[in-house]
């Protein structure tokens, strides 16, 4: 891809109506919006710089976020942002090796079930990937050793996430009879107590690990439309303001 298809201003573009009948994806200098296009690039840049040189630097809130009426093209520019990233390898301009990026399926907040909490649809994802990562390396009888090493120690950070998260809105269930009871307090109530006040650091070790096994550098997670369904997105936004803040998550949103 050459420089000036991403940040050439005086770019032409041409517009075919007969076939922007729907969101697709298209070639930077395909795009209305190729100014847009070249600073997003950027932002992903610095950003998967940032997760390679402090991997460990929390509590960030840099979000992509792509604001536009219905209709302006912003699906379009998202499918060509991702198209883009999972297509081109080196960055020589930058010196930013962008398949170092693991881009993630976009979420529709509009279309997860009313008890899928989208931070179980983020794990989800990730789990997918590295299931398979793990299967693929099962195949190879020298691998037998270290990759069931690696498995047990991915799934104990598993399920060490997993206890915390009964404590997000939407997930967990609080039962306040329960709390009356001194041994369920004991041996229950302040497990999880614990377990929540741990879960970013074991989302984000999590995350770590699972980048290590696929052998990537940070995860992009694209939301689409989260303004058609308030309740919806406003789970999004909380959900990005008090658990996405790591390095390893690249996080964009279109509304």
């Amino acid at each position: 891809m050459s420089e000036q298809s991403i940040n050439d201003n005086e770019l032409v573009t041409k517009i075919i109506l007969k076939s922007s009948d729907h969101a697709k994806q298209f070639e930077p200098g395909n795009l209305v919006h190729h100014i847009e296009f070249g600073h997003t690039i950027k932002h992903i840049q610095n950003a998967l710089r940032l997760a390679i040189e402090d991997p460990e630097k929390e509590y960030l809130h840099n979000t992509i976020t792509i604001l536009g009426t219905r209709g302006s093209g912003k699906t379009s520019f998202l499918l060509s942002i991702k198209k883009w990233i999972e297509k081109n390898g080196k960055d020589f301009q930058n010196g930013i090796d962008l398949s170092q990026i693991q881009v993630l399926d976009i979420i529709d907040p509009t279309l997860i079930e009313e008890k899928g909490h989208v931070f179980l649809n983020v794990i989800s994802l990730v789990m997918d990937l590295v299931e398979e990562r793990l299967n693929k390396q099962d195949c190879y009888p020298t691998n037998d050793t270290k990759s069931l090493h690696t498995r047990k120690e991915w799934r104990e950070l598993l399920n060490k996430l997993a206890a915390g998260l009964p404590s997000i809105d939407g997930i967990g269930n609080y039962n306040g009879d329960s709390w009356q009871d001194p041994e369920f307090v004991m041996d229950n109530g302040l497990k999880a107590v614990s377990a929540s006040q741990k879960l970013l650091k074991n989302f984000n070790t999590f995350l770590q690990k699972s980048l290590d096994i696929i052998e990537k550098k940070a995860f992009l997670l694209i939301f689409d439309d989260i303004d058609v369904d308030s309740s919806k997105g406003w789970v999004v936004l909380e959900t990005i303001r008090k658990y996405f803040t790591g390095t390893k998550l690249i996080t964009w949103k279109i509304r």
